[in-house]
């Protein structure tokens, strides 16, 4: 009866620790109260060196969750004579998607090439500023060329359209390195499996991915991007052309693939319902600026920023 009780006072004790490290917004404080909540005065040796572990474990989990894959700040893009972007500054973590959202010409089209580091010729770009990648300066650092090994640009259409579903993803699974049969079979069902799609595109591997409808293709396109096994994928638009069921599915697979693979999923629109329904982080520009940033529960139409508001509520497109 005794050693029942404590079992049940010891479970107790993990549940209350993880929850109040959940609610947390200060990781390093909510590991000092977790450990504080594991070690109750009459527990047993054992078990607070257990909880300890816990403790320690979820602390570093949580540290590491805290740190933006993505820091951009200050960052400008000229191009020629134009200012596409100024003092554009936002964060941006794994394991969530975020929007990068406002009205038409807003520069988020810009913004997602720079991440990408799929900008024009070096001639007629002049940047300042800085985005940085897994703590590194992605342009002055890692340069270009390796900063693209780690992000993945999702691109609809194409010639990889003429394909079938399973030579898109292989081509992109081959340019890894791997050419075992077996091990591009598995890598495939993994792809899938992130997507949510093992039926919508599973069951059509070997059709041309042109012949599918319009979700499925834009699935398809993902998956060939998320086949690079990117740090972060970016995709622009991707609810352009479905209907409101379509764009669900599509934001469910967009979270599921931020949710499974702990990919930082940044999706560019100028929809405020999608953006809604498919991020857990969203970034406001306007004219070339952020103008707000933060969870998207709170970037609505009841928000102080005036544009923010305005984008909302769709006055502004």
């Amino acid at each position: 009866m005794l050693v029942e009780k404590r079992s049940t006072e010891t479970r107790e004790i993990v549940e209350a620790a993880e929850r109040l490290l959940a609610e947390s917004a200060a990781p390093r404080k909510a590991a000092r109260d977790v450990k504080k909540a594991c070690e109750p005065p009459h527990s047993s040796c054992a078990a607070r060196n257990g909880l300890g572990v816990l403790a320690r474990r979820v602390a570093c989990e949580s540290h590491e969750s805290a740190t933006p894959l993505v820091r951009v700040r200050k960052f400008t893009l000229r191009l020629g004579a134009f200012t596409s972007l100024e003092d554009v500054s936002f964060d941006i973590a794994k394991g969530k998607v975020t929007a990068l959202c406002g009205p038409r010409g807003c520069g988020i089209a810009a913004m997602l090439d720079a991440l990408g580091c799929t900008l024009p010729g070096a001639r007629t770009v002049d940047m300042g500023g800085l985005i940085e990648l897994c703590g590194h300066d992605a342009y002055r650092t890692l340069g270009a060329e390796r900063a693209r090994e780690k992000v993945a640009r999702v691109f609809f259409g194409g010639s990889f359209e003429l394909q079938s579903v399973r030579n898109a993803i292989a081509f992109s699974i081959r340019q890894r390195g791997v050419h075992d049969d077996a091990a591009i079979a598995a890598e495939i069902n993994r792809v899938l499996r992130s997507l949510d799609a093992e039926r919508r595109l599973g069951d059509h591997l070997d059709c041309a991915v042109s012949s599918l409808p319009a979700l499925e293709r834009c699935l398809a396109s993902i998956a060939r991007a998320l086949a690079k096994r990117p740090l972060a994928l970016l995709v622009s638009d991707p609810a352009t052309g479905l209907d409101q069921v379509d764009s669900f599915t599509m934001s469910q697979a967009l979270q599921s693939v931020a949710r499974k693979t702990e990919c930082a999923v940044v999706v560019a629109t100028s929809d405020p319902r999608f953006a809604r329904i498919c991020a857990d982080e969203g970034v406001v520009f306007v004219q070339g600026r952020t103008v707000e940033a933060g969870p998207l529960p709170k970037l609505n139409s009841a928000s102080a920023d005036y544009w923010t508001r305005a984008f909302f509520e769709g006055r502004i497109v």
